[in-house]
């Protein structure tokens, strides 16, 4: 059976709307689809005018959508040096500290009760570990940190580690405000386009019928149709104590699974009456033939039934 295969990318679906204008221009008068326009209220240049509204708010998205992905670069590579420094400090002073790991507290450092270092989750956490962490040496006179040999050692500059630190927390904030001005522009594009969306979609679904022998001249209008055989849908449903339930288009040879743990009867056809099948918990019924609709019943009064079946669509 042929059906749309509907874009979903903004892109594509601009591009869509560009060839039923191209198509609907051409044509003039003798375009086929000039009643539904007039039955429907569909104007194509007010979607053309809302079609380049949407363009322009598509174009600023992208834009901030580019301008956060290399401010997410330029923080992360700023903060690799500071993060990773604090992390073989922490392992350090937890050495230092190796009869009681849990000094590592007074340095903002979060330590499980299987004495095991739990780093923050996200930028924020663990910029805020790193900084409570070298305000902690901070507090020490010049050279009487515990820390001390440990830095000079493997050259470690915490002040140039919380000056990056801080520049990186400076890029994370107009991260964030480049992230929300892409998510309004992109609702503003979706919400200029909404209207243009529905009627490419009416359009599409007339031009079908219209040419109910040949729907692949669809294409003319820039629709793609497609006409393959679809995949068997594979679904896990439910069924409530004392219920029944009619499936139907069941895939033949496919199998009916017993996905819980108490059993249900297959009656063939429509109606729980007459002979039936029992499925065990974890066990399978093999679609035969005839039995493409069948109707299950739980006659469990205390748990409801899970099954697992292929559906044809």
């Amino acid at each position: 059976m042929a059906r749309l295969s509907f874009p979903t990318s903004f892109p594509k679906l601009l591009k869509l709307f560009g060839s039923v204008l191209a198509k609907d221009t051409a044509d003039g008068a003798s375009s086929v689809i000039r009643p539904l326009l007039a039955q429907q209220d569909i104007v194509l240049a007010d979607d053309d005018a809302a079609c380049a509204d949407a363009s322009a708010a598509h174009d600023n998205g992208e834009k901030f959508s580019k301008s956060a992905e290399k401010l997410r670069q330029d923080r992360d590579n700023l903060f690799r040096t500071p993060f990773k420094n604090y992390k073989n400090c922490v392992q350090f002073l937890k050495r230092l500290f190796i009869d009681n790991p849990r000094q590592l507290g007074d340095w903002g450092v979060t330590v499980n009760n299987r004495h095991r270092v739990v780093h923050g989750v996200g930028f924020i956490a663990r910029k805020m570990q790193v900084g409570n962490f070298i305000s902690k040496h901070e507090l020490y006179a010049p050279g009487t940190s515990p820390l001390q040999s440990f830095l000079d050692e493997n050259n470690i500059d915490l002040a140039s580690d919380k000056s990056d630190a801080n520049d990186a927390e400076t890029f994370h904030s107009d991260l964030e405000q480049a992230n929300k001005n892409k998510e309004t522009e992109f609702g503003n594009r979706d919400l200029k386009f909404r209207a243009v969306k529905k009627n490419l979609r009416t359009i599409g679904s007339y031009l079908v019928k219209f040419f109910p022998k040949n729907p692949h001249k669809a294409g003319d209008w820039g629709y793609v149709i497609d006409s393959s055989k679809r995949a068997p849908r594979i679904y896990r449903g439910k069924l409530g104590q004392g219920q029944k339930k009619t499936l139907q288009h069941l895939v033949k040879g496919s199998e009916l699974a017993n996905i819980s743990s108490m059993p249900f009867k297959i009656f063939r056809g429509k109606n729980a009456i007459g002979t039936f099948e029992t499925v065990l918990p974890s066990e399978s019924f093999i679609i035969a033939h005839g039995y493409g609709t069948l109707t299950l019943l739980n006659e469990s009064k205390t748990a409801e039934i899970k099954y697992e079946a292929r559906f044809n669509n």
